[in-house]
C-alpha cells in the first residue's frame, strides 16, 4: 500500500490521531509508519504534546479540579502526614517490602526530596542524637515496616547477618 506524505499530514498534523491508530486504520505496521514520518520530514510529536486537546470525562475532570483547589502538603485532604513507602533493595527471588519514609525537609540527612527512612529518625530520638553515616539501623524480625524500637538494632556496619560486636559496650550478638 502506498502511503503518501498528503494523507499523513492529515491524519497525524491536522487530526490528530496516534501512529497506533494511523497504523491500524491504514492496515500497516507502526514500524513502517514510523518510517514513512521520518522519511516525509514529519516530526514524532512528544508525549505531552500527543495528550493536549484530550477529553477527560466529566467525572474524571471534576475530580482532577477538586485536587488542584485543595492545595499542597497539609492543605490537601489526601495527606497522611508526610509517610509514604519506599521499595527495599531485596536479593533477586525475594517477596518485595517497603521501607516507610518521612518528609523532614529540615532534617540534615534528608534526601534531595526531603524525605528520611522512619526506622533511622525513630532509632535517633532514642539515642537523642543524629545517627553517624557508618551506623545503619537492623530490623530484626526483617519486617522493614516493623519500626518499633524494641525490633530495630544499631549497627556498625551494613552487614546484617553473622556474629557482630556493639562498638559501645563490646558484647557479642548473632544476627539472622
Amino acid at each position: 500500500m502506498e502511503i503518501n506524505k498528503k494523507a499523513l499530514l492529515q491524519l497525524y498534523l491536522i487530526d490528530r490521531k496516534s501512529t497506533d491508530k494511523i497504523s491500524k486504520e491504514l492496515g500497516i505496521p507502526s514500524t513502517t509508519l514510523n518510517r514513512r514520518l521520518k522519511e516525509f520530514g514529519i516530526k514524532k510529536r512528544t508525549i505531552s504534546e500527543s495528550r493536549q486537546g484530550m477529553k477527560l470525562s466529566p467525572e474524571h475532570r471534576a475530580k482532577v479540579i477538586k485536587t488542584l483547589h485543595q492545595g499542597k502538603g497539609k492543605d490537601n485532604p489526601n495527606w497522611k502526614g508526610g509517610v509514604t513507602l519506599r521499595e527495599a533493595e531485596i536479593k533477586k527471588g525475594e517477596p518485595k517490602q517497603w521501607y516507610r519514609i518521612v518528609r523532614k525537609p529540615e532534617h540534615p540527612f534528608a534526601e534531595k526530596n526531603g524525605y528520611i527512612l522512619e526506622h533511622r529518625l525513630i532509632m535517633e530520638k532514642s539515642l537523642g542524637r543524629f545517627l553517624k553515616k557508618n551506623e545503619f539501623v537492623h530490623h530484626i524480625n526483617g519486617n522493614k515496616q516493623d519500626n518499633r524500637i524494641e525490633n530495630l538494632q544499631l549497627m556498625q556496619t551494613q552487614r546484617h547477618y553473622g556474629k557482630l560486636e556493639c562498638p559501645y559496650c563490646h558484647k557479642e550478638f548473632l544476627v539472622n
